[in-house]
């Protein structure tokens, strides 16, 4: 979820910095959704794509575009395609890719020191283990470890330290990224993401990752924050 809420700024950050119109259609710039959508960047951030992904692809970074479609009525086992759509895009605009641009704009930027895409050749010791939850006999206990190997984001997949959430969060909310002119759209877009909630006042974020919790409360322009 964390990691969701970083792409939309990172993404908005692109659209200021080159200067990209809002009304353009995102498939001018991902030819892969020709024939799936006519939505605009800016409908995309406000109202989502109504894409979605299988979860069966959502595995070891197998996700890709032409995986995209709409969903049945009556279909589950289904996930939201905006974050794929979003990192996409990131890619697009950025040139050199997704892994780039958040290396440019949030760990460079910002200076962060503990903040790295996962690499399974190079593991730091204190990195956190994941668990899943198991009830046995009633009684909650740890389950299997959860494998970063077999998710959608794979080598994608951000790692953070609690300081670093901190230090990222704040710098977006007061306006480090873009300008305070695209805070509506940053506001909508992020309110479409399950597990954060944007109001007038306040910023919620609730996010269960790899067996990790996290609860962020914060106001508006991130002077006052409470993290769990």
């Amino acid at each position: 979820v964390y990691q969701e809420f970083i792409d939309r700024a990172v993404l908005l950050g692109l659209i200021q910095n080159r200067s990209i119109s809002l009304t353009n259609k995102i498939a001018d710039y991902l030819p892969e959704l020709k024939g799936k959508t006519e939505l605009t960047l800016r409908e995309l951030l406000v109202h989502g794509s109504d894409l979605y992904v299988k979860n069966k692809y959502c595995t070891r970074n197998s996700v890709a575009l032409e995986h995209l479609g709409f969903k049945g009525e009556n279909e589950n086992n289904y996930g939201s395609g905006d974050s794929i759509i979003i990192r996409e895009l990131i890619s697009s605009f950025n040139k050199s890719g997704y892994r780039s641009a958040v290396n440019k704009f949030i760990i460079d930027s910002f200076g962060l020191m503990n903040t790295s895409f996962y690499n399974e050749e190079k593991q730091q010791a204190n990195k956190v283990v994941g668990y899943r939850p198991k009830k046995v006999n009633g009684h909650l206990t740890q389950g299997k470890r959860i494998d970063i190997d077999s998710t959608e984001l794979y080598q994608n997949q951000l790692t953070m330290s609690i300081s670093d959430i901190l230090v990222t969060f704040r710098r977006i909310a007061s306006n480090k990224l873009f300008s305070k002119k695209y805070d509506y759209l940053f506001a909508r877009s992020i309110n479409n993401i399950a597990g954060i909630t944007c109001s007038r006042e306040n910023y919620l974020i609730s996010d269960n990752n790899f067996g990790q919790y996290l609860q962020l409360k914060s106001n508006k322009n991130g002077s006052h924050i409470t993290l769990l």
